[in-house]
């Protein structure tokens, strides 16, 4: 079992423990407290965002400092990976 995988499945687990914790039944059968846990949910998914934002704010910051210290600009970043004689070639000059 990968490490991607292995993380999902004990974040499932993880989601189950709390959710099992929040929801209960009432006298009569029903489910009490989903509500609750829609709202924890909705939090957790902005949470989550707001985390790979910073973590892609980092490695971004981390990307570009390594390109310059190649001595390459960050316009070499995006695109095709081609050699600037290439790129000079197919432009026609």
């Amino acid at each position: 079992m990968s490490i991607n995988s292995s993380v999902q499945q004990l974040g499932g687990g993880i989601a189950s423990v709390i959710g099992g914790w929040i929801i209960g039944q009432n006298a009569e059968g029903l489910l009490v407290h989903y509500d609750i846990l829609g709202w924890v949910t909705i939090g957790a998914f902005f949470v989550c965002a707001v985390l790979m934002y910073g973590v892609n704010s980092y490695i971004m910051s981390k990307t570009a400092e390594a390109e310059s210290r190649k001595g390459r600009g960050p316009e070499t970043r995006v695109g095709p990976a081609i050699s600037r004689e290439s790129r000079s070639r197919l432009r026609g000059g």
